[in-house]
């Protein structure tokens, strides 16, 4: 006759523990696109999560990530799950739009993933996404700092349409960066190579 809640068990620690220094771009982005999978599932039944921020996101030993603690959620319609006249969430991945007053919407589950995504790069918010040299010094692909700075635009209005979006635009950003990589590895091998053939050259009295 006793009532009971059972619980997943999960393996693995917090983002904020693999975040403690930047990462990998292509490692960072792999994390946020799998957060907005979450935020996307959430917002088509309706949900709102309010608290995206790397304590809320459990990475799991097989690398896939689970995103925790809808305690602060609200309906996207309907009744508002906290008080709406109390802000409440982690500073530094808070929309502006709560910190003015708003409860929150898809476009602040958008503003929390972009601040992760922030933070995991190692840019810090706001004012190295203003200054591209600070990108550049860290490695971050510049078509990947202006996807970031838009999900963080100030405005709602301005961010992308829907977490949807924003995947895109990551995923995009990526295949960019990947695409204008220069393979080093090759470029060593072939000067190598002709080193090499022109030493042989030389020693045969070829020229």
């Amino acid at each position: 006759g006793m009532k009971f809640m059972a619980m997943q068990l999960l393996e693995g620690g917090e983002l904020t523990d693999i975040l403690g220094m930047p990462i990998e771009a292509p490692r960072a982005v792999e994390l946020v696109l799998q957060i907005l999978r979450g935020l996307e599932h959430a917002h088509r039944q309706g949900v709102v999560h309010r608290d995206v921020k790397p304590s809320n996101v459990v990475v799991l030993p097989g690398g896939g990530i689970k995103l925790l603690d809808f305690g602060l959620s609200r309906a996207i319609e309907g009744r508002v799950a906290t008080a709406s006249s109390v802000v409440v969430g982690t500073l530094g991945f808070i929309a502006p739009e709560r910190l003015r007053g708003a409860s929150g919407d898809a476009a602040s589950d958008q503003y929390g993933a972009g601040a992760l995504l922030c933070f995991g790069l190692g840019l810090t918010l706001p004012l190295e996404l203003e200054d591209p040299p600070s990108a550049a010094r860290l490695g971050i692909p510049a078509r990947l700092v202006e996807v970031v700075h838009r999900s963080l635009h100030p405005e709602p209005s301005q961010r992308f349409a829907n977490t949807a979006d924003l995947a895109r635009a990551l995923r995009g950003a990526a295949r960019t960066s990947k695409a204008r990589r220069v393979p080093w590895g090759l470029l060593a091998a072939v000067v190598v190579v002709a080193v090499l053939a022109v030493a042989l050259a030389l020693a045969v009295g070829v020229i």
